[in-house]
């Protein structure tokens, strides 16, 4: 399995980032809200302290929640600062009988994918689902951005960190979701919530968040050269989150909703689902070379079969990378996704030569593949 096999062990490039943009709020006057139900439950004027801490407070939200983006210089910072304002508003939250419904605030914010639409509830139970939505947002830019540092420079460690903490905002804004649509008295309609605030949506961007993290696990697993069979366990996990992620955003609706308002002179923007599906190409074909890359090892160690098991798997990984390559028309990547699909496609080449003239072995078809076992080395990191 010389050639083939040394061909099929080279990985995909570094992974291509899915980030996903921040939800913006509406000004409201919370700092206010606070100090008048300061006074009309104790029928005295607030103290110092107290107006100090309501001005503090209004203060993080009006420079934290009007944010549009993060960027390279900004991701860090506004992902801290996010959480800290959603750890006040969630000890805030605890010491009112509500959930922050009696102070009178509509804390409404506009959706992520269609800044057109807003949605407002009176809790801060919704306040704070939004605000660790664009934590989780932060978290993801800045994993994406450290990621292209490579494992070198502890890139990938960091990254594995910063997308399971970003996975383990948005099982948070699940669970506040959650809590307030179940129930026999539901503080929220489940049919009035915007798409990406269902719970399937978060389902799924929390998925995102861990497949990415997953991918870059084994991305470190190959730069530290671990064993063959390990890595096609650890790039399984990473397609198979990929692939429930992606289940939901197919969806009509949702993806109808992903790809933004349609204006006058302009349809809808299906950039945002198109990078997912090269994404999501890309795990499948990175799964399907690395499962290749074991089957040859295996042949070599005396198992002739697998030279068959090989080629088929390699077909694949060629097929899934070229699809990669079509979805990835509008990216700026798409040359290095042509090459990508190139090189996979010659050691398909390499491999079926091989075979056909010195192994010989069945080219089993892919229904026939036995499953890889995959091993998910990643789960979300609750806020802090």
């Amino acid at each position: 399995g010389g050639q083939a096999a040394r061909a099929c062990r080279r990985t995909m490039s570094l992974s291509l980032p899915v980030n996903f943009p921040l939800k913006v709020a509406k000004p409201v006057d919370l700092g206010g809200a606070l100090l008048a139900r300061y006074a009309a439950v104790t029928g005295r004027p607030p103290p110092e302290p107290s107006r100090t801490a309501a001005r503090e407070l209004q203060g993080a939200r009006d420079r934290l929640c009007s944010i549009p983006k993060v960027s390279e210089t900004t991701a860090e910072a506004v992902a801290a600062g996010l959480l800290e304002y959603e750890w006040q508003l969630s000890q805030l939250q605890s010491r009112l009988d509500h959930a922050g419904s009696e102070l009178g605030c509509a804390f409404r914010w506009r959706d992520a994918w269609r800044p057109k639409s807003k949605s407002d509830r009176p809790g801060l139970d919704w306040e704070r689902a939004c605000v660790l939505f664009n934590a989780a947002a932060a978290l993801c830019y800045q994993a994406g951005v450290v990621t292209s540092r490579g494992p070198s420079a502890g890139g990938l460690r960091e990254a594995v960190s910063l997308y399971q903490r970003a996975a383990g905002c948005l099982a948070a804004t699940h669970g506040l979701v959650r809590e307030a649509i179940w129930g026999l008295s539901p503080r929220w309609e489940p049919e009035g919530l915007p798409i990406e605030m269902t719970l399937d949506f978060l389902g799924a961007l929390r998925d995102l968040a861990l497949a990415q993290a997953q991918e870059a696990f084994h991305s470190k697993a190959v730069s530290e050269n671990l064993s063959l069979s390990l890595r096609a366990k650890l790039a399984e996990g990473a397609a198979q989150l990929y692939t429930a992620a992606k289940r939901v955003f197919d969806r009509p609706a949702v993806s109808s909703h992903l790809c933004g308002e349609i204006g006058i002179f302009s349809g809808q923007d299906r950039s945002w689902m198109n990078r997912l599906a090269v994404a999501y190409e890309r795990a499948v074909a990175t799964a399907a070379e690395a499962a290749a890359a074991a089957a040859g090892a295996e042949a070599i160690s005396g198992d002739p079969a697998q030279y068959g098991v090989q080629v088929s798997r390699l077909r694949l990984a060629a097929s899934a990378a070229q699809r990669a390559a079509v979805a990835a028309s509008d990216l700026p990547e798409r040359s290095m996704l042509h090459g990508e699909a190139a090189r996979v496609a010659a050691a398909v080449a390499a491999a079926e030569r091989e075979n056909t003239s010195v192994y010989m072995e069945v080219v089993p078809p892919p229904a026939a593949l036995p499953k890889v076992e995959a091993r998910v080395m990643v789960k979300p990191t609750p806020p802090e």
